[in-house]
């Protein structure tokens, strides 16, 4: 019985293979999904620092209250993006880069902001 339901597990992950080995849109979407949670995990090690983003508090409050904090940072540099390059859209007279910037937009801006950098000599977060 054991081997039986072991064999019978296999076949969700057999048919989802099978779906992404076959579907060209499936695996863009999947490939968009991990290079969205790469960004994202990029982007909590930049604004980490020191001690390989390893917490140095030994009590458990302490500890949440640096990722509370390290939230926070995180929430306060992609709301900046966001309100940055919304105000650079509508300012922009470029159709080719008003396009690249509501693209940034929808792509989570937090993250993807190395080629948008600002003339008055800003650097964005990312």
């Amino acid at each position: 019985m054991y081997r039986a339901l072991k064999e019978f597990g296999k076949i969700p992950k057999t048919l989802f293979i099978l779906k992404y080995c076959d579907d060209l849109q499936f695996r863009q979407a999947i490939e968009k999904k991990l290079n969205k949670i790469e960004g994202s995990n990029k982007f909590s090690k930049a604004v980490s620092f020191g001690h390989s983003q390893e917490f140095i508090q030994s009590e458990k409050e302490d500890q949440e209250i640096a990722e509370a904090c390290r939230r926070l940072i995180k929430n306060v540099a992609v709301c900046w993006n966001y309100l940055y390059l919304s105000q650079e859209l509508a300012t922009e007279k470029s159709e080719e880069r008003r396009a690249e910037l509501i693209e940034a937009i929808r792509n989570g801006s937090g993250y993807h902001l190395e080629a948008f950098q600002p003339a008055r000599g800003v650097r964005l977060l990312g």
